[in-house]
């Protein structure tokens, strides 16, 4: 099982936005895009859940094209959007309610337990500190059947601290939680600590420059501070690239 974007383009209001994006995301892998900001990287995850068309190439999940609306991804936008006036329980469970499907009480207590948020079954929104919010976020994702998920920055608007603790919360889930990802992150670190593979886009329009695969036999924190070399590469494409279009002449 594999999504593949072809020759991908979209021009919105005669701006380019993507120009000829090729890639290939394997079946089990984590795969992360990374660009300037503005560059599209959101946009990439709009048009595979059909929430935009490209305006050239194709998009397509183990060979079948993508043409509209469509539930093969679970998607996680930006923004935790839970329900205000629903519990965790409610919230982590919304694919089932909305599509009348049974709930397994007993996988829920299993992954609120995983999670930590077992204490918290019955708090609302509201109740909850960022990183609390952003892990029933996680976790509705998770619950969605999807075989694969888009996370669109989904710990970007959390302090330094709570970030760090939701990327080693999300590294660490067991391999029977963990399916084909595409994670939008403008963070290098998180990109080079949670990824089998980042994509390095270039500026509008965007496109892949870089094809970076990772490998380590173990993955910390301690490996991930070793990786100063690598980080400093990423930068200075995405830095030489933000220059270029800055001064095209």
């Amino acid at each position: 099982m594999t999504i593949t974007l072809k020759n991908v383009g979209l021009t919105l209001d005669k701006l380019d936005i993507l120009n000829d994006v090729t890639a290939t995301i394997a079946d089990g892998s984590f795969v992360s895009l990374i660009a300037p900001s503005g560059a599209g990287k959101s946009t990439i995850l709009k048009l595979l859940t059909g929430l935009l068309q490209p305006s050239m190439g194709t998009l397509a999940v183990d060979g079948h094209a993508i043409t509209g609306l469509n539930t093969t991804f679970s998607y996680l936008p930006q923004e935790d959007m839970l329900f205000p006036w629903y519990d965790v329980d409610q919230n982590i469970t919304l694919y089932q309610r909305i599509n009348h499907q049974p709930i397994d009480q007993e996988r829920v207590t299993e992954l609120l337990t995983i999670c930590g948020l077992l204490p918290y079954r019955h708090f609302l929104p509201h109740q909850l500190s960022g990183g609390m919010r952003q892990r029933v976020a996680l976790l509705r994702t998770m619950l969605n059947p999807a075989n694969y998920r888009l996370l669109d920055e989904p710990f970007g608007a959390l302090d330094a601290m709570t970030r760090g603790l939701m990327q080693d919360w999300l590294l660490g889930l067991p391999a029977n939680l963990k399916r084909t990802t595409l994670l939008v992150t403008h963070d290098i670190e998180e990109a080079i600590y949670l990824s089998d593979r980042i994509l390095v886009l270039s500026a509008r329009p965007a496109h892949v420059v870089q094809d970076i695969a990772l490998t380590p036999a173990v993955r910390n924190r301690d490996w991930l501070a070793a990786q100063a070399p690598l980080k400093a590469e990423i930068y200075e494409l995405l830095r030489a690239d933000s220059l270029a279009s800055a001064n095209p002449d």
